[in-house]
């Protein structure tokens, strides 16, 4: 109720200053941590530019400093009455809520932008994925702005987008109207059950030759993952997890997409991280790529 009441009262840019600066103070004490040597030399590059810039970074390598919020352009469309950035390819149109302001939008997309650097650990796909192309259904649990939908919207063949936060609703209707014919929106949780709120994976039917999938759900991942035990069996199946919402995801779900046939890869770079629920700033992977084809499922995995 109180929570509830925080979200409805306070503008979205006030609670992230809120945010930023409980934040500040954790941080302070966090790197303290890596300053006495708690978290060993296995992370020794990752806590040597933290030391070096005198700050935590959940995306600690100094690559990052190339996104700047402030050399993200904002734009306005008069005719949806919405805020934009244009995608890469100076084409393609991201809409944001209409009461988002100009500053708020520069740090989010800045963010995503640094998230989705090929070098990043939290990094989803190449586009040039060969995988990607119009035998592709795409699903995109956790679609929020729907970013990794729209890198690969005009190869794939149908693309569902699973986001239950009413304020991405218009803009995802705008910035996928080009492309109406071949997305669907579903305004529900993705999980292991069927109702008003939620629903399965596995409820989602195709046609189409190959699955794609995209699981970012704030720790919610493997309950998605039960509710696509049906897809999960298909033959040639691509999918994207999420390993860092909770301490001990990557230790469930690596198992469990293995054990469904799946050849499963990490970057070998790092998020410093940790929910709001978890005490304490670990390194984790950020996505799991897991792939099967018929060519996987021929051999065995070695031990």
């Amino acid at each position: 109720m109180t929570a509830n009441l925080y979200r409805t009262v306070l503008p979205i840019e006030l609670r992230a200053t809120i945010a930023d600066l409980r934040k500040k103070r954790e941080e302070r004490r966090v790197l303290q941590d890596i300053k006495s040597g708690k978290y060993g030399k296995e992370y020794k590059e990752e806590c040597e530019y933290m030391i070096s810039c005198n700050q935590i970074r959940a995306i600690p390598y100094k690559w990052s400093e190339q996104y700047r919020a402030n050399d993200i352009k904002v734009y306005y469309d008069p005719e949806k009455n919405l805020p934009y950035c244009f995608m890469g390819d100076k084409v393609k149109k991201l809409y944001f809520p209409r009461k988002w302001k100009k500053k708020y939008i520069q740090k989010y997309y800045n963010s995503i932008l640094c998230e989705q650097d090929k070098r990043s650990p939290h990094f989803y796909f190449d586009t040039n994925e060969e995988w990607f192309d119009k035998d592709t259904f795409f699903i995109d649990a956790g679609a929020a702005e729907g970013y990794a939908t729209l890198l690969i919207i005009e190869k794939i063949g149908k693309a569902i987008l699973l986001e239950c936060d009413e304020v991405w609703m218009e803009p995802l209707k705008a910035t996928f109207e080009k492309w109406r014919k071949k997305i669907t929106i579903v305004k529900k949780y993705a999980g292991n059950k069927n109702d008003k709120c939620t629903c399965r994976i596995d409820s989602f039917k195709t046609k189409l030759d190959k699955v794609a999938i995209k699981v970012d759900v704030e720790g919610n991942e493997m309950p998605v993952l039960y509710g696509a035990e049906g897809i999960l069996k298909k033959k040639k199946v691509l999918a994207y997890v999420c390993l860092y919402h909770k301490r001990h995801d990557e230790k469930e779900i690596v198992p469990y997409m293995e054990n469904h046939g799946f050849e499963t890869f990490t970057k070998n770079t790092y998020l410093f991280y940790r929910s709001v629920k978890e005490k304490d700033t670990t390194f984790r992977h950020g996505v799991l790529k897991c792939v099967k084809t018929e060519k996987i499922m021929c051999y065995e995995r070695n031990p």
